[in-house]
């Protein structure tokens, strides 16, 4: 029916790390000997998978641990048991906005406007993007059009609602309004791009 929003991935570090940028966290890796600790929530999500894609694409040696909450990887990596970590922005806005933590990068094609400062893993030559977390509305395939059609228009309302805009932001996950045939366009290129990222890093066989 309609895209809402994208939960974009962050890459996050204390704000006492001497991490500042990608490309150090890369460089560390390359001149020690021991493997960057990074603390991601579950397996295979889209934390997890960026993080995976980062390490085969850089060729940084990353010890990845999958946690059983966002909050969980969160909690551990403040702890300071990891050297760096992953979450989407209404995860760790909070700590960054207290001044625990600091974002290197997103980890999606485009900066986030709700941290419009945070650059890219492209921006610092870094050859990939995540699709993020996609939220949107979709119904059974055999729904009638018009009802279709009337789904899209509610939500498009609801999108330009200023109290609605202002509600998400504060969350972290701005509005991304898509109507229903660029959605469609949309979910398609994320599902291949994702089919191609789990398919590089060996997790999973694929027919045509």
């Amino acid at each position: 029916v309609c895209l809402l929003s994208v939960h974009t991935v962050m890459i996050v570090v204390r704000s006492d790390s001497e991490f500042d940028s990608m490309s150090e966290v890369v460089e560390w890796s390359q001149e020690n000997n021991t493997p960057i600790t990074a603390s991601v929530s579950g397996i295979n999500g889209t934390i997890d998978l960026a993080f995976k894609a980062f390490a085969y694409y850089t060729g940084a040696d990353i010890n990845i641990v999958p946690h059983d909450s966002s909050s969980g990887a969160i909690t551990d990596l403040l702890s300071g048991a990891y050297m760096i970590g992953g979450g989407h922005p209404s995860d760790v806005l909070p700590y960054v906005q207290s001044g625990q933590l600091k974002c290197l990068a997103v980890a999606t094609d485009e900066r986030d406007s709700a941290m419009p400062d945070v650059p890219t893993l492209r921006e610092q030559g870094i050859d990939f993007t995540s699709f993020g977390s996609i939220k949107g509305i979709m119904v059974p395939e055999d729904t009638p059009e018009e009802i279709v059609d009337y789904y899209e228009q509610l939500f498009a309302e609801i999108a330009a609602d200023e109290e609605f805009i202002d509600s998400m932001l504060s969350m972290g996950q701005p509005v991304m309004y898509m109507g229903t045939e660029e959605f469609a366009e949309y979910f398609a290129e994320a599902s291949e791009g994702n089919r191609k990222v789990i398919e590089d890093l060996g997790l999973a066989y694929y027919q045509q």
